[in-house]
């Protein structure tokens, strides 16, 4: 349904999403939004703030001194009730917030409504009758990261040249029988970026050359005599790697025709937060949108012991980077967003319980061998 409400009454919580879906909602998207703050989260406020008045929609602050005082909120929200243009989105704040924010508007007959997160839907509590109303999947990455504190400094939404996934495609077949392979295409790209301490033994060189052979094809790497080499920064970046994030990204475009709630997907996306001492920059591998959810797919083909390899130049331990997806999912995504750990070596079953436990999910090894059936029940979850 629509409503004349051109003016919203928004609880600001550490979860910025039920705030910002309906005032994007066209359907529901108000001139004008009041947003009640308390002063540990005055910073997200801001946040919030900055995305809706990109959008043309002003936003006004209302101080709340108190959180649990509920006499005072409730003389603070009957306040704002006395509009008669205004509607009240209860999803945020503390309970007695909402409660106080619930009964000042249904006392002055203002419309309430709540955001059911399971369903992505507005509930109207006020006035009674009114059917749920579907959120529309309106918001953009850039907002959607934006309103939880991480601005974009970088994406990319188009695939790679068909030439690149094609040789994704075959270093994964070739790779998936011989995991350790890629930890030597590491090295490889390593000695190609002008790093004169790394060395390739002849019988290294003889066990790459049907991957050489594999990025000479696709016009990737280029023969120099009887060499093979990379000639630029942007074949070095795919050869150390990057081949499978452009092979999982590639992939997740085609399935957006069987996910129509799918609104936005990026790949490379560089993001920002915080300023001076506390300021940090992340990469995401891949990004999704779906359902007004956000879906990370952070991929990896380095592997997870050195042991197991002692020639690799990259190896880690795998709970560090599932600690860091998690910390990551839950910074940019909050309490709804899932995260894949997409792994060309396999991942050990504590470390899987670990994951699960953590709300992730995993694919790795012998699972890329159904790559797209695996990222496809993935974005449905």
């Amino acid at each position: 349904m629509t409503t004349n409400a051109t003016t919203h009454l928004y609880l600001v919580s550490d979860q910025p999403t039920p705030n910002l879906t309906p005032a994007l909602d066209p359907a529901l998207k108000p001139q004008r939004v009041i947003l009640a703050v308390t002063k540990d989260l005055q910073r997200k406020a801001g946040w919030l703030r900055g995305v809706l008045e990109r959008h043309g929609i002003p936003c006004e602050t209302l101080n709340v001194d108190d959180a649990y005082d509920f006499a005072a909120l409730r003389r603070l929200f009957a306040r704002v009730a006395d509009d008669p243009s205004c509607a009240a989105n209860i999803t945020g704040g503390t309970k007695p917030m909402s409660l106080a924010a619930y009964e000042a508007f249904l006392k002055a007959d203002r419309p309430v409504f709540y955001v059911n997160p399971k369903t992505d839907t507005a509930l109207w509590l006020h006035p009674p009758g009114q059917p749920q109303h579907p959120l529309a999947d309106k918001v953009l990455l850039e907002d959607f990261l934006a309103a939880h504190g991480m601005p974009v400094t970088q994406l990319r939404r188009t695939e790679a040249a068909q030439a690149k996934v094609d040789a994704a495609a075959q270093l994964l077949a070739r790779t998936l029988r011989r995991p350790n392979l890629a930890g030597l295409l590491n090295v490889y790209a390593s000695a190609n970026a002008g790093n004169d301490n790394v060395q390739l033994s002849e019988g290294q060189l003889r066990a790459l050359r049907p991957l050489l052979a594999i990025l000479e094809r696709n016009q990737i790497a280029t023969r120099q005599g009887e060499n093979i080499v990379l000639p630029n920064q942007e074949a070095i970046t795919f050869t150390s790697g990057g081949w499978l994030e452009e092979l999982a990204f590639a992939t997740v475009a085609k399935l957006r025709l069987l996910l129509p709630q799918v609104q936005d997907i990026a790949c490379n996306i560089k993001i920002s937060a915080g300023t001076g001492e506390e300021h940090m920059q992340n990469e995401l591998d891949i990004a999704v949108l779906r359902d007004n959810t956000l879906y990370l797919i952070e991929c990896k083909t380095e592997n997870y012991s050195k042991q197991a390899n002692p020639n690799a130049m990259l190896y880690q331990n795998p709970n560090a980077v599932l600690y860091q997806l998690e910390s990551l999912t839950r910074a940019t995504g909050g309490i709804k967003a899932r995260g894949l750990l997409l792994s060309l070596h396999d991942i050990k079953q504590g470390n899987r319980r670990r994951a699960e436990a953590s709300g992730l999910q995993i694919l790795a090894g012998p699972q890329l061998e159904a790559l797209p059936g695996g990222l496809h029940k993935f974005l449905l979850s």
